[in-house]
């Protein structure tokens, strides 16, 4: 049996296709100058990530079916909306991608999404509640950014 069968079999689709490594340092400096923020908000927990293109990401929040869950005001918002999709890129392979969370401030109401880096180091916004994906704005005012990953090596990867 074909490997990536056996991953599909186990998690429900195939793992990304990555293009190479990137380090903590270059994520962070891409979060800092791509959105302007103060070093103090920025949290790159890992030492390395894997690179993949905007179409893997998409594939994978496609997949998700988080948009599809209820709100509910103070017990399933924003930010529970974010960490159910930040669980979505939780299994191995996609765990090695930079995605995280992003907390920001728009139309001076406070707000949780997802945020990651991409093959050509662009910066996404990704709304979990509807799947909707786009590019940083000035609109908002970014709060905090956390970026982390699951290290190969803690888990066993077919």
């Amino acid at each position: 049996m074909c490997i990536e069968f056996l991953y599909k079999r186990s998690y429900g689709i195939t793992p990304p296709k990555t293009t190479e490594k990137i380090y903590w340092g270059e994520v962070f400096n891409i979060i800092q100058f791509g959105l302007d923020i103060d070093s103090s908000k920025i949290e790159v927990k890992d030492t390395y990530f894997k690179l993949a293109p905007l179409l893997e990401y998409r594939r994978m929040i496609e997949y998700s079916t988080v948009d599809k869950r209820l709100y509910v005001n103070e017990f399933y918002d924003c930010e529970d909306f974010a960490y159910a999709l930040k669980g979505e890129f939780s299994i191995p392979k996609w765990a090695a991608l930079p995605f995280g969370m992003v907390y920001l401030y728009k139309d001076g109401v406070y707000h949780a999404m997802n945020i990651f880096i991409d093959s050509n180091r662009q910066i996404w916004i990704v709304e979990p509640q509807n799947d909707k994906m786009f590019r940083p704005s000035k609109d908002f005012k970014v709060e905090k950014v956390e970026i982390w990953e699951l290290q190969e090596g803690n888990y066993y990867l077919m």
